[in-house]
């Protein structure tokens, strides 16, 4: 069974899988702290 063949494909689509799940996770890191920010802004409001 060759291993190389299936290896390296396997490799390519990782490695792309992870680029863009590095990418989805900044993105979606700024949108949790855009809504903190948007929350603590608020409780501070109130509170003030």
């Amino acid at each position: 069974m060759p291993h190389v063949d299936l290896a390296q494909p396997l490799l390519v689509s990782k490695s792309m899988m992870t680029r863009s799940f590095a990418k989805d996770t900044l993105i979606g890191f700024g949108f949790v702290a855009a809504a903190l920010g948007v929350l603590i802004g608020g409780q501070v409001l109130l509170l003030a």
